[in-house]
């Protein structure tokens, strides 16, 4: 019998830099499985009006009550380095402590260089009784809980200088730290070591090398930026093999951009270990194995519509995808099985109150997501998200985010306890909301409460209520 981990918020370390610091709860982790805006794009309009702060490379406001002493013209230059083909990161670099600060951002920009730094930080607690001792714990926040502690470093390298035009080299590493060990080891590792080619004015784009592939598919994060995500995170295409903070893979991806924000993405990678991430982790050395025992091919395919907010329009983005992973991995019930997962996800934004801060505005969203249950511990994962950017005319740049999630366990994990005469939880309820407070450029605090029906799978504990705070922090 496989061995299993419980704990609420298994993936707490999936991508603390882009900074994915999760501000919720997720039950259960299994310990043996555990569209690109184009830069162009992030820059239109920078003369005239910022931004928004909830799009991959886009530059964000100075923050209330702080005159805007940066000129968003000079920094779209800056947001024409970062990482391309990313559904999820922090918001631009004219939202950064240092800026250009001493000139160092320009002159390396004059040499095609481009580099960010992000920083993470999330703790967690109990604020109601759980029910059991806090030793063992089993779920974050069972007890006082480091979920992360990320610092990771970007360098980006255009390659026109040696005649490779719209080529991109993108390096990243840091360090994590957590004390809660589901979480991921602590450790020390590349993020991404990659290669990006654009070709017909970016009507083709791939990518390939050692890739977090949690961050180029399904745009699980929400709004695309990490400050907006709290409630359970869906597990379900890591659990079945994708690549994930810490954790990168090799695999190459295509893109295919047609009109009004039609994309067709796929892409093929080493699958994550079958024993699960946190087994990916520990055996992964630096980060740079190709090889992992038994696993194998996974193939990803996603087709979708993505228009990001602008002068003329409202934000949109509607994706579906399936994921097949050639592996093996052991059923609960007895044998073997490949394991695979499908998703459909759509955001939207409902209003948009300010004509010239056009990103601010109500947003909704929808997810669902299913996995093999002979194999996977969760079976189905399925979200209901309102967020609201720029909630109050004197805090344009905050945001407040309400999450209600269900995620159903496999029904054959539950089988396979029930055959030794234990009941187990057949399914898990959250209901999370978040106010990020944008307290200076670069600098963000965002504490939460969530409530969850069932925080692990095991029997004997309560429902709970768990308080957390993330600080993220872009230099």
């Amino acid at each position: 019998m496989k061995r299993i981990v419980f704990s609420n918020v298994s993936l707490g370390a999936l991508a603390l830099i882009c900074g994915l610091s999760w501000s919720g709860t997720a039950a259960a982790q299994v310990e043996r499985q555990g569209p690109n805006v184009p830069d162009n794009a992030a820059q239109a309009g920078a003369e005239e009006m910022p931004a928004s702060p909830t799009l991959p490379g886009a530059s964000s406001l100075a923050p209330p009550g702080k005159p805007m002493k940066r000129n968003p013209k000079d920094y779209a230059r800056f947001d024409a380095l970062r990482e391309p083909m990313l559904t999820t990161q922090f918001p631009g670099i004219i939202d950064t402590i240092v800026g250009d600060g001493g000139g160092i951002r320009d002159a390396l920009a004059d040499r095609g260089i481009g580099i960010e730094v992000q920083s993470a930080t999330g703790v967690q607690t109990h604020l109601t009784a759980t029910g059991m001792p806090s030793d063992p714990q089993v779920y974050n926040g069972q007890t006082f809980t480091l979920r992360n502690n990320a610092l990771n470093i970007y360098v980006t390298k255009k390659l026109d200088d040696i005649g490779l035009g719209d080529t991109m080299l993108t390096v990243g590493g840091g360090y994590s730290v957590t004390s809660f060990d589901p979480n991921g080891r602590n450790s020390i590792t590349f993020k991404t070591l990659s290669l990006y080619h654009g070709f017909a004015n970016r009507t083709v784009e791939v990518k390939a090398g050692f890739l977090q592939n949690y961050l180029h598919f399904a745009g699980l994060i929400t709004g695309g930026n990490p400050t907006l995500t709290t409630g359970l995170v869906s597990l379900l295409p890591v659990q079945a093999g994708l690549s994930a903070e810490p954790a990168t893979t090799p695999g190459i991806n295509v893109q295919i951009n047609g009109k009004k924000g039609f994309y067709v993405l796929g892409g093929v990678q080493r699958s994550l270990n079958p024993l699960g991430i946190a087994e990916e982790i520990r055996t992964n050395g630096i980060g740079l194995d190709w090889d992992q025992d038994n696993a194998k091919a996974l193939y990803i395919g996603e087709v979708g519509i993505r228009r990001p907010a602008s002068p003329t329009q409202r934000s949109f983005w509607a994706r579906a995808g399936y994921l097949y992973n050639t592996s093996d991995y052991d059923r609960f019930l007895g044998g073997r099985d490949h394991n695979y997962s499908y998703y459909a996800l759509i955001d939207f934004q409902a209003t948009r109150p300010d004509d010239q801060l056009f990103f601010r505005g109500l947003y909704l969203g929808a997810s669902y997501s299913a996995a093999r249950k002979s194999v996977s511990s969760f079976s189905e994962a399925a979200e209901i998200r309102a967020y609201y950017v720029g909630p109050f005319d004197a805090r344009p740049t905050d945001s407040f985010n309400l999450t209600v999630s269900y995620n159903r366990f496999s029904e054959d994990l539950h089988q396979s306890y029930a055959l030794r005469g234990i009941d187990t939880a057949r399914h898990q309820v959250g209901i999370s909301g978040a106010y990020a407070v944008h307290l200076g450029p670069g600098i963000r605090i965002a504490p939460a409460l969530q409530y969850v029906v069932n925080p692990t799978f095991l029997p004997g504990y309560k429902d709970v209520l768990l308080g957390s705070a993330s600080l993220y922090l872009a230099f």
